[in-house]
């Protein structure tokens, strides 16, 4: 990675139970990718700073501006404001898509 970038990382931590208990199949089901794709959307969307996103297995990540000042470059505040967006854009996905929400 080139210097004074920030990368923030999104681990889907016991993303497997998640998957299980909505039916998601292994090792890539489509639902599942592009409830991931759509949270991160979402980010891009929010935060122009963002300006690279990608996924690998259960992980997200997001590469912000060099030059960014936003938050006096901490890159925790941005993490748990990345994070915040990511998670509220996945929380309602059933509802979004006609379902009933989760308890």
């Amino acid at each position: 990675m080139y210097p004074n970038i920030i990368v923030v990382q999104i681990d889907g931590r016991d993303f497997g139970s998640f998957s299980e208990k909505h039916g998601f199949e292994k090792p890539n089901d489509d639902k599942a990718l592009n409830l991931m794709n759509a949270c991160a959307i979402k980010v891009l969307e929010n935060f122009s700073d963002v300006i690279f996103a990608y996924g690998f297995t259960d992980e997200y990540s997001f590469v912000l501006k060099k030059e960014i000042t936003f938050y006096q470059r901490r890159a925790r505040s941005y993490k748990q404001s990345i994070q915040y967006l990511f998670v509220e854009a996945g929380v309602f996905w059933k509802v979004r898509k006609g379902g009933e929400r989760d308890s």
